[in-house]
């Protein structure tokens, strides 16, 4: 088996029905794909850590921290946050146990924020999981899975990046 990094873009809109326009570019191609509304459902108007905590592990199993890591990553891709369900977010991240805070650090596009992992299995193979939100607004700029221990069938070095994303921005517009 061989492993390669392959650099993707994602932009995503949301139309005021709820369907989403997704433009996918991968090795200078780009393909758009457009999905119908959805019944996911929408972030509470007025968080608390608990709503926020079951808002984003309202779609699929588990309810550990590392799985609310990579269901937040996911939900930030089309959802924007205010200020407020940003907090509740925050708040219920220091809900869970096992939460490492590393104090400030820069992502991988250059900009200042805060990191938070831990340490995780999801998926089948040890790994640190690392979201960096952003010190003033409460936004999560990046998130990384790193594998730790064990590659498995992966041709990759431990410790090993295999998957990083990189939220540089959201925001509603007309």
């Amino acid at each position: 088996m061989t492993s390669e990094v392959v650099p993707q873009s994602y932009e995503t809109w949301q139309q005021p029905d709820g369907s989403t326009r997704q433009v996918q570019t991968s090795n200078g191609t780009s393909t758009t794909d457009d999905f119908p509304s959805t019944d996911r459902p929408d972030p509470p108007d007025a968080p608390t850590p608990a709503s926020m905590k079951q808002w984003v592990l309202s779609q699929g199993d588990g309810t550990g921290a590392g799985v609310f890591l990579n269901r937040l990553n996911e939900r930030s891709l089309d959802t924007v946050l205010t200020p407020q369900q940003s907090a509740g977010i925050l708040r219920a991240l220091a809900s869970f146990d096992g939460i490492e805070y590393h104090g400030g650090v820069q992502d991988r596009s250059g900009r200042t924020g805060l990191a938070f992992s831990v340490e995780f299995d999801f998926g089948g193979l040890p790994k640190k999981q690392t979201a960096i939100f952003d010190p003033d607004t409460g936004k999560l700029l990046a998130y990384e899975e790193m594998l730790t221990e064990d590659a498995g069938e992966l041709n990759v070095r431990i410790p090993s990046v295999t998957e990083y994303t990189t939220h540089l921005s959201s925001s509603y517009s007309n």
